[in-house]
């Protein structure tokens, strides 16, 4: 072992002062977001994103299609 470290932001993180990266709203991000699948071991026959697509906000949907 060694000795202890003593870290800047422990008594913010403690206190509820620290700021997080998702707190942090910068203009212009994007997110992205993984769907996987509900069935364990399957097929996939079809991939129907119509509504994913006009959703507010959905800049691109990406899959295993494209």
């Amino acid at each position: 072992m060694s000795d202890s470290v003593s870290w800047v932001e422990s008594h913010l993180k403690v206190t509820g002062g620290a700021k997080y990266a998702a707190e942090y709203h910068l203009p212009g991000v994007a997110f992205g977001v993984l769907v996987t699948s509900t069935i364990a071991k399957g097929r996939i026959k079809e991939l129907d994103t119509g509504d994913a697509e006009k959703a507010p906000g959905v800049l691109a949907i990406v899959s295993h299609l494209n």
